[in-house]
């Protein structure tokens, strides 16, 4: 696997503080579909390339408790503040690609699956400041802090703190009822949330994040295209097939000069496609930053 660096970002645990890297990018579908009328979808403006060509990252930050979500500048590792969710902490962020709203899980041990309700005005530019946010909220669910969507179909694929890869469809999401506050959820009665296992012991239980890309792995499976899940841990890029969920495979980073160490925090797709993505992995070692892998 060649990988690159692209730049040193500095502070923060991306475990402990910046919990998701997500990616928005030009081309998705700008307009949503048909949804049930409660908590309507704020979509990202993902057609304006003002707003669209950066990635995009959830930060926790205390004092007061909130969730910001920020754009990321690749070029010096700079972040600006776009929403703020007072009173959140989230994990396993991710864009919709159907629909481009931001799902989530909270993070304040009542793990609830929410919408990330984010309405920014046309032709928005970040360096105006953040707009208020809030949460739509669905039920209870599995905790995890790693999750992202399927390019094609829109599910939700997350990795539980037990272990598995497990998978909200969308085609559920778009029947589900949204609540004002996850009191009236609980209220509602059992969670209407009810994911479904993918894969069960999964070697990827040690990574910190992962994201979702269909591609031919090289030589490896005989080189057939796949739907894999990518992340990163040290040197290695982990690959497991949600096509064929007994492929998996470890590759080792090459042609890059100081190996990374320990969990790569965050990990994306950006600026390339759904078949020839380029994954980047983000390390808080204080050295490697984040890397290009190709």
């Amino acid at each position: 696997v060649m990988v690159g660096m692209v730049v040193a970002v500095a502070g923060g645990s991306c475990q402990a503080d910046d919990n998701a890297l997500m990616q928005m990018n030009q081309g998705r579908r700008s307009t949503p579909p048909p949804t049930p009328a409660a908590c309507e979808i704020k979509p990202l403006p993902c057609g304006d390339p003002n707003f669209a060509n950066f990635p995009l990252q959830v930060i926790n930050r205390e004092g007061p408790k909130r969730a910001t979500f920020n754009v990321l500048n690749l070029n010096d590792g700079s972040y600006t503040d776009v929403c703020d969710v007072p009173g959140a902490k989230l994990n396993g962020c991710g864009i919709n690609p159907i629909d481009n709203a931001i799902y989530c899980v909270t993070a304040d041990g009542n793990a609830q699956f929410v919408r990330v309700q984010c309405d920014f005005p046309p032709n928005y530019d970040p360096a105006n400041g953040p707009i208020p946010g809030s949460l739509c909220f669905f039920g209870q669910t599995d905790g995890n802090f790693a999750a992202s969507f399927d390019p094609f179909s829109g599910d939700y694929i997350y990795k539980t703190n037990g272990g598995e890869i497990d998978r909200i469809q969308y085609a559920d999401i778009t029947m589900y009822t949204g609540y004002a506050s996850a009191t009236d959820a609980n209220n509602a009665g059992p969670s209407q949330v009810s994911p479904d296992n993918l894969v069960t012991n999964n070697p990827l239980n040690q990574l910190a994040d992962f994201d979702i890309a269909k591609f031919a792995a090289g030589t490896l499976f005989m080189g057939m295209e796949q739907l894999f899940l990518v992340g990163c841990r040290d040197n290695k890029v982990f690959l497991q097939s949600l096509t064929n969920t007994a492929n998996f495979a470890v590759v080792t980073m090459t042609d890059y000069g100081t190996s990374p160490s320990g969990a790569s925090g965050a990990s994306w797709l950006f600026r390339g496609n759904t078949t020839t993505p380029d994954v980047y992995c983000a390390y808080n070692d204080g050295v490697n930053g984040v890397i290009q892998v190709n």
